[in-house]
């Protein structure tokens, strides 16, 4: 975010859900079944449905922050290029 705000460019802003994604998936792993703890917070079949839900949220949320760059204008226009 600090990154996007000092220089603006699209490319900070559209990775800016990668690092968010990373840090609620190694919650996840922690806190359920496949982390450490002896009796996990979430259990078995709570956090594979847990993971699933907050990718596809995930997945909205970054098609939202992506943004068409002047190569796929060109592609969007013309068609795939063959090289």
């Amino acid at each position: 975010m600090y990154i996007w705000l000092k220089s603006k460019h699209p490319d900070a802003k559209a990775a800016l859900w990668i690092p968010i994604y990373n840090v609620f998936l190694g919650t996840i792993s922690y806190i359920g079944s496949l982390g450490p703890l002896s009796t996990p917070i979430i259990p078995y079949p709570w956090d594979y449905i847990t993971f699933a839900i907050l990718s596809l949220i995930t997945y909205f949320i970054a098609v939202q922050l992506g943004y068409e760059t002047k190569d796929l204008k060109e592609i969007k226009q013309k068609g795939l290029p063959i090289e």
